[in-house]
């Protein structure tokens, strides 16, 4: 059984930064992403803009590409492992892994979020099929003309940006009349010329047929036929760490939950990166013998 003194879970930059912090505190952890990639949720951005240390508006797969550059001028790896669960062994933590478990006096927990799933009728049949909830993942799986992207929130907006640069015919589908997205982001979708939105409308069901995905939309009462090559869904997402934890639960001393796995959907780069390094900061005193900050979700 592998031991170390700090695992670090997931590879985005909360963990890129806490991987990176704890070496440089005189600590080597050991990385884990179930990719074996730097980057996590990131490499889906169409545009990252608010970061100050990029020097101005980068791609998330070009940001992806920094952090994996980051990690290799400190000589850390990124290891391909799903991990299943973590629990208490005595006084230390036993990360189960798909290979041989591994034993950590402290643990750091950014594995970002998971999607939202959309609740209607013939979704769960077509995921991965022709209901995504990634960018990244729909290209692989198909070379696009019409979407549909369901949502009105950031992560929407941008998937339709994105869609939009590749000359691809996008209809963002949105429940409520206005935008949950707001500023320039807004303004940029509503001035596309590949995007139309549909205002006040829900999905109702969704069926594979021979041309693509059938989609049928309600408004006012009315269902609307579509055909896309495929429905993109960007409703929400929510932490992981809560049932990769399970029993074991989010406030244990020696335990660390850093970036949107602690804080939520923000899914702002600038953000993670400095809760990653303020993670790493509690972990590397933790396991030599200060214990401050027992567990990130006190701070």
């Amino acid at each position: 059984m592998q031991r170390c003194r700090i695992a670090v879970v997931g590879a985005g930059p909360a963990g890129c930064a806490a991987a990176v912090q704890c070496l440089r505190l005189g600590e080597v952890p050991v990385l884990f992403d179930r990719t074996g990639e730097a980057g996590g949720l990131v490499v889906n951005a169409r545009s990252i803009e608010n970061n100050p240390a990029t020097g101005g508006p980068i791609s998330g797969l070009e940001f992806a590409r920094r952090m994996r550059a980051h990690l290799d001028r400190f000589r850390v790896d990124v290891l391909r492992r799903d991990i299943q669960g973590i629990r208490k062994s005595q006084e230390r933590f036993v990360i189960d892994t798909d290979g041989e478990p591994l034993v950590a006096d402290a643990v750091i927990v950014a594995v970002g979020t998971m999607p939202v799933l959309i609740d209607v009728a013939g979704a769960n049949a077509l995921h991965g099929e022709g209901i995504f909830y990634g960018l990244t993942a729909m290209l692989a799986w198909c070379t696009p003309n019409r979407i549909l992207v369901v949502g009105g929130g950031e992560a929407a907006c941008d998937f339709a940006l994105s869609l939009a640069d590749r000359s691809v015919t996008t209809t963002l589908l949105v429940r409520a009349h206005d935008l949950k997205a707001r500023g320039h982001l807004a303004t940029h979708v509503a001035t596309s010329h590949c995007i139309e939105i549909q205002r006040c409308t829900r999905c109702v069901d969704v069926v594979k047929t021979p041309d693509g995905v059938l989609v049928h939309t309600e408004m006012a009462g009315k269902l609307f036929p579509m055909i896309v090559d495929a429905v993109l869904v960007a409703i929400g997402r929510q932490s992981m760490a809560t049932s990769l934890l399970g029993p074991l639960g989010l406030s244990v001393p020696g335990l660390f939950v850093a970036g949107d796995a602690r804080l939520g959907a923000l899914g702002q780069t600038a953000i993670a990166v400095g809760d990653g390094v303020l993670a790493a900061s509690a972990a590397v005193a933790w396991v030599n013998g200060s214990g401050m900050n027992a567990s990130a979700t006190s701070i």
